[in-house]
């Protein structure tokens, strides 16, 4: 991802089907976790890689489930943005990422704490990742403050070719 040689195919993807798809992934090793799924559009097209975006998806929701308490549910928020970008929002209503760690929590090797209690705190690897393929893509990751009863807020923007309101 660093050198610029990641080979994207490009094309329309509905990224409701992406996040559908993402949660599948997740119920298989972690059945017991509710996620819900939050959009203002009906049907809404991003100019994505169908596989690359699965993982960025996927990293993000694994670590949600990880850091989140057993019992509490992932959101997904899916908007219209500015500029023909559509913003992608992973919630979780773990502990949130400590603020010794908001603006390094990006970069390759930035682990935060084990808060899911399962032995694996992770690589430090998944969310620069999630940071290389969102840029190879044209969008951006970022992290949001989390509002009343949130814990980590991430959200990343994809470049969109169609929208249809609801």
């Amino acid at each position: 991802i660093e050198g610029g040689a990641l080979d994207l195919d490009l094309a329309d993807v509905d990224i409701g089907d992406a996040v559908d798809a993402a949660v599948g992934r997740l119920h298989r090793v972690s059945p017991q976790r509710e996620v819900h799924v939050d959009s203002d559009v009906t049907h809404l097209d991003v100019v994505a890689d169908w596989d690359r975006l699965g993982q960025v998806l996927d990293n993000l929701l694994r670590n949600a489930d990880r850091h989140a308490p057993a019992g509490t549910p992932i959101e997904v928020r899916i908007t219209p943005g500015a500029r023909s970008m559509t913003i992608i929002r992973v919630i979780d209503r773990g502990p949130g990422i400590p603020g010794e760690l908001r603006d390094r929590v990006f970069e390759r090797f930035v682990r935060g704490s084990d808060a899911g209690g399962d032995g694996d705190p992770g690589t430090g690897l998944g969310l620069a990742i999630v940071r290389g393929l969102v840029e190879a893509h044209a969008g951006r990751v970022w992290l949001e403050d989390p509002e009343p009863g949130d814990g980590a807020r991430i959200a990343f923007s994809l470049p969109s070719r169609a929208a249809t309101q609801s």
